[in-house]
C-alpha cells in the first residue's frame, strides 16, 4: 500500500477564475499514512493551446502554442523524511499580462492548469512518482464600454419570402425585427420587437431567434481556418401564423452562460450591412472549412499568437415549411464587463459580483493522462470552465435571477463541505502534535 494517501491541488479562489495579470494562489496538499522519504516535490503553471485544422490532402494538422510555463520546487531540501499526516505547500504565481481566454472547443482548446509531481521512496528502495493536476479558467477581458456607440443602438433586420411563380400569385411572408442593441453580457435579456405579416396562402409554422456561437480555429500553415457553428439556444417568437394574419412580436431573449467573444479593435466593430440569405435547415452543430471568399470576422490585436477566435450572431428565422426557411443575422458581441451607460444599463452596485457558470457550449472534461498515476478522487481530475453570468443588472433576465438564487444555496452547501474537510485536516495535524494552522502553510522547508 502506498504511503501517500492523498495528493491534490486546491485553489484559494473557489471559482478558480482569473484574468491576465492576476495572481493564482493555492496549495499542494500531501497526506501521508506514515513517515516517507520524499525525493522531489515540484509544481508547474502551464497555459497551452492546441488545435487541429485540415491540411491540403485532408489530413489533420495539429498545432500547439505555450502561453505560460513556470516551474518551482515545493520542497527546498529534497530527500528529507516527512512525518505522517497532512502537509500543505502554498504557491503564488502571477499570470502574464496578455493571455487568450480559456475555451474547450470541438477542434481545439486553450487550457490553463497547475501540475505537481511527487517522487518518494516506496518499499525500501524503489522510487514512485505521483501526479496531481488542477485546471483553472482565464478570462480575456472584453469590456463593452469600449465598443462603438453604434453597437449600443437598435438594429433592424427584415426578410421577405415570396411564393408562386410570380409574387402576385402566391403572396409573400414579410418579417421585420428590431434588436435592442448588439453588445451584451451573459445573463442579460436581448429585447426583440417585430412584425410578421403572412400575406401568402401558406401557414407560417414558426418564427424564432437562435443564438449561434461561431468558433474559428486558425492555422499558421497558411491553410483556411476551420469553423464550428453551434446553436446555443433558441427562443420562439411566433407559432402557427395563419394566412392573412399579421402579428406583433415583443420578446426578450435570455442569454445563458457563454464564452465571451474574442476582443477586437473597436475601430473594426462598426456594423456592416448583412443581407438576408436562405440556408438549409441543418444540425444543431455544423462544422467545416471557411471558403476563401467568405468574409472573416475582424482579427483581434494581441501580444500572443491567437489560434482560436469566438464570435456570435443572432439568427432570426421564419419557417413556412421544412424547405422554406428565411434567415437574417445580427452580429452580437458577448463581453464580460457590462455597459455602464446610465441611459441603458445602470452601473451595478459594488456588492453585486457576477456568478461564474459553465457555458452552454462546453461540458466537463477530464484532464487526467493515462501515463500518470494519481492519489485523488475523480472530481479533482475533472474541469469545467466558468464564465461571468450577470444576474443582478437592471437588464438581467428573470431566468438569471432564479439561477442566482439557486447558486447562492449551492455555494453555501459547498462552503459547509469545505469547512468539514478543513476541520478534518486540522484534526489530523493535531493528532501529530502539529499546529493546526499549518494547514495554510508549508510544514516542510
Amino acid at each position: 500500500m502506498s504511503s501517500v494517501l492523498e495528493f491534490v491541488i486546491e485553489f484559494d479562489h473557489d471559482d478558480a477564475v482569473y484574468r491576465p495579470g492576476d495572481t493564482v494562489k493555492g496549495h499542494v496538499i500531501v497526506k501521508l499514512g506514515h513517515s516517507t522519504a520524499v525525493q522531489h516535490l515540484t509544481a508547474m503553471l502551464l497555459g497551452r493551446g492546441q488545435t487541429s485544422t485540415p491540411g491540403k490532402q485532408g489530413e489533420a494538422i495539429k498545432e500547439e502554442v505555450i502561453y505560460a510555463k513556470t516551474e518551482w520546487a515545493c520542497i527546498e531540501k529534497p530527500g528529507k523524511a516527512i512525518v505522517e499526516g497532512t502537509h500543505t505547500f502554498a504557491f503564488t504565481q502571477r499570470l502574464p499580462d496578455s493571455l487568450p481566454g480559456s475555451i474547450e472547443g470541438q477542434f481545439g482548446q486553450i487550457r490553463y492548469m497547475i501540475k505537481a509531481a511527487l517522487s518518494f521512496v516506496q518499499g525500501g528502495s524503489s522510487i514512485t512518482t505521483l501526479s496531481a493536476r488542477r485546471a483553472f479558467t482565464v478570462l480575456e477581458t472584453n469590456d463593452l464600454n469600449t465598443v462603438p456607440q453604434s453597437l449600443r443602438e437598435p438594429v433592424v433586420r427584415s426578410s421577405v419570402k415570396k411564393f408562386g411563380r410570380f409574387s402576385c400569385t402566391g403572396g409573400q411572408v414579410k418579417f421585420t425585427a428590431s434588436v435592442g442593441r448588439q453588445a451584451f453580457v451573459a445573463g442579460e435579456n436581448v429585447p426583440i420587437n417585430g412584425r410578421l405579416e403572412n400575406r401568402s396562402n401558406n401557414r407560417v409554422d414558426k418564427a424564432s431567434a437562435v443564438l449561434v456561437m461561431i468558433t474559428t480555429y486558425l492555422s499558421s500553415s497558411g491553410q483556411p481556418p476551420r469553423t464550428d457553428r453551434f446553436e446555443v439556444s433558441e427562443e420562439a417568437l411566433a407559432l402557427f401564423v395563419d394566412p392573412g394574419a399579421v402579428i406583433k412580436i415583443e420578446r426578450n431573449f435570455a442569454l445563458p452562460a457563454l464564452v465571451s467573444s474574442t476582443p477586437v479593435d473597436p475601430a473594426l466593430l462598426e456594423p456592416q450591412p448583412v443581407s438576408g440569405k436562405r440556408r438549409q435547415q441543418a444540425n444543431r452543430r455544423k462544422s467545416g472549412v471557411v471558403p476563401p471568399n467568405q468574409k472573416q470576422p475582424p482579427k483581434p490585436k494581441a501580444n500572443f499568437r491567437r489560434i482560436i477566435q469566438v464570435s456570435y450572431e443572432l439568427m432570426l428565422r421564419v419557417e413556412v415549411t421544412e424547405d422554406d426557411i428565411s434567415d437574417v443575422f445580427v452580429p452580437l458581441i458577448i463581453g464580460n464587463v457590462p455597459i455602464k451607460n446610465k441611459s441603458l444599463v445602470a452601473q451595478a452596485p459594488s456588492s453585486s459580483a457576477p456568478l461564474y457558470r459553465q457555458p452552454r457550449s462546453e461540458k466537463p472534461i477530464s484532464i487526467s493522462r493515462q501515463e500518470e498515476t494519481y492519489a485523488c478522487d475523480k472530481p479533482h481530475l475533472m474541469h469545467t470552465n466558468r464564465h461571468p453570468f450577470f444576474a443582478d443588472l437592471p437588464t438581467s433576465s428573470k431566468q438569471s435571477r432564479k439561477i442566482s438564487t439557486l447558486v447562492t444555496v449551492l455555494k453555501a452547501e459547498k462552503a459547509l463541505r469545505k469547512g468539514i474537510v478543513r476541520q478534518a485536516r486540522a484534526a489530523d495535524l493535531l493528532s501529530n502534535d502539529q499546529d493546526p494552522r499549518a494547514v495554510n502553510f508549508s510544514t516542510v522547508q
